[in-house]
């Protein structure tokens, strides 16, 4: 006879998130459904609550019911409560996935302002002050003031 090890845990949430979503409006659920998001909302679940695993032998199918009865309703509303924050994490996560996706239009943005450097080329070629600052004196070009200070020395 041979032994299966089955996470009660998943079968729960997999349950709680189709009750779930059958609450949210069409679109959310139609986006669900066309991106495959039910792994990405599983993962997000499991990854916050404690898991259960039982063991069956492999002729049985687990009965979800009968673990309801063993569960705190404390227990129960966290998971609910997780898989609702999870849709709309995993819905704005797979939206800023796709935004990054898109190319961007590059004829469409306005042209950049030019680099400081750039500006102080020009207005040097004009004939104009350009505001320079004369090079830091390294630290071994610094003079020590005493005859103490001599015996440090920078790394």
């Amino acid at each position: 006879m041979e032994k299966s090890l089955v996470n009660m845990t998943l079968l729960l949430v997999q349950d709680d998130i189709d009750h779930i979503l059958a609450e949210q409006p069409q679109k959310i659920q139609k986006q669900f459904t066309q991106c495959n998001l039910f792994p990405d909302l599983i993962a997000y679940v499991l990854s916050r609550i404690p898991n259960l695993y039982s063991v069956f032998a492999s002729e049985t199918v687990p009965e979800i019911k009968s673990h309801l009865l063993h569960e705190s309703a404390e227990r129960q509303l966290e998971r609910e409560n997780l898989i609702r924050q999870g849709i709309y994490l995993v819905l704005e996560k797979n939206l800023h996935k796709s935004i990054k996706s898109t190319p961007q239009n590059d004829s469409n943005e306005t042209p950049s302002t030019p680099h400081p450097s750039s500006e102080k080329n020009s207005s040097a070629k004009n004939g104009e002050d350009s505001h320079h600052t004369p090079p830091r004196k390294s630290q071994n070009q610094i003079k020590p003031k005493s005859g103490l200070s001599q015996s440090i020395r920078p790394y």
